[in-house]
Parts: structure tokens; sequence; C-alpha cells
């Protein structure tokens, strides 16, 4: 059996990696451990990790890395919190390999820990613009890690042209359209009466993605 140690630091990045870890547990050659670590175990942010149980994952190690703030001393301080944990999680659990997705602190931490314990690391969503620190990171994880799972062909290409081996470089799509495609969604009444919004009149709904260098 193949040991896949799986990390989440929220619910954002949780979403997409859930149906991957279904696909791990039913696996006859695979096995799966939990990693769970940032936004999933702070309070204020509902202790998102009750969410991972309720989906009947059990949690193998937990990383607290989360220093009060919102400066970037305090994001510095938490990367290197989580260096030490993931590393302390990771000698722990013994993984074949590591699983990150994304571009935050947790994912880069843990595939820092990884390359340096010579445990093969594999990141998906790498290779994206986005701009901002986010960007900086996920090019970091990219070049820390060894097999790469891009959304994309242009992610493809870009992860290519970093400089890594195309013949570990796979255009999978991203895993959170299983996610979307697999689920039951509430129809527009439902949706409607549960917020008190008027079903008659026009709706705009807006996302806010916070730019993590723009406080002010």
């Amino acid at each position: 059996m193949i040991k896949v140690a799986v990390v989440t630091g929220t619910r954002a990045d949780y979403g997409r990696l859930k149906p991957i870890m279904q696909e791990i547990e039913q696996s006859k050659t695979l096995e799966l451990s939990t990693i769970v670590a940032g936004m999933h175990l702070i309070p204020e942010h509902g202790f998102t990790f009750n969410e991972i149980l309720k989906d009947g994952f059990k949690i193998d190690a937990r990383v607290d890395m989360h220093v009060s703030g919102d400066g970037g001393a305090t994001m510095s301080k938490s990367l290197g919190l989580g260096i030490i944990g993931m590393t302390q999680a990771i000698e722990q659990i013994s993984p074949d390999v590591i699983l990150v997705l994304g571009d935050r602190g947790e994912a880069l931490a843990a595939t820092i820990a990884g390359a340096h314990m010579n445990i093969p690391v594999a990141h998906i969503h790498g290779g994206e613009v986005t701009g901002t620190i986010d960007e900086s990171l996920r090019h970091a994880i990219t070049k820390f890690s060894h097999i790469h799972f891009a959304a994309t062909e242009s992610s493809k290409n870009r992860i290519i042209k970093m400089g890594e081996n195309r013949d570990y470089v796979f255009n999978t799509g991203s895993p959170g359209l299983d996610t979307i495609l697999n689920r039951e969604f509430s129809c527009k009444e439902t949706i409607f009466s549960e917020f008190n919004l008027n079903p008659n009149k026009k709706l705009i709904m807006l996302a806010q993605h916070p730019v993590t260098s723009e406080r002010d």
C-alpha cells in the first residue's frame, strides 16, 4: 500500500481535495492519511476540521501554526511554525507521498518539509497566474514538488517552462469540478426562503477575494 498524506488548511482547499480523498480511501493500492492545519483549527473560523470528521475522514495529525494578527510578520511567523509542525507530522505518519493543493502557507510548509525529508510531493493547481504573494507561494510550491497535477493546459505548459520534468506534469483538470458534479444543490426557492430574499426582484451576488498585500 502506498501511503498518501493529504494536507488541508482551509475549507477552500478541502472542497477540492475531498473527492480525491474519497478515491484514495476506495483504492486497493493507496492508503489515506490526513494532516489538518491552518484555518481549520481556528475557532473564529468555525473549527472547520469538524467538517472533515463529519465526512467520515480520520485526522492523523493537526498542525497548529496560526499566529494572531494580519501583518506580514505574522504570516512569516506562521510559516516558520508550520514547517516545524509539518516536519513532526510527516515524521509521525511516515508517508510515501505528500499531496498538497494551491498556494497557501500550509501547503508550502508541508512541501518544504517533504522535499528536505526526501519524500515525493504531489501538487495540484500549480502553474497558475494570479499576482500578489499567492502566485509567489504557488510557484515556490511547484519548485519544491515532484509531481504536478495542473488544472489547464496553459498551467501545465507554464510548469514545464519553469524547468519541471515534463514526464511528471499532467493536465488533470480541477478536482473542484468533481465536487460540483457529484453533490446535490438546493433549489432556488429553498435558498430564497432560507435567506429571506424576494424571488421577484433581481439578485446580484458578489464574491470578494481579499488581496493579502492590500490590507488597507
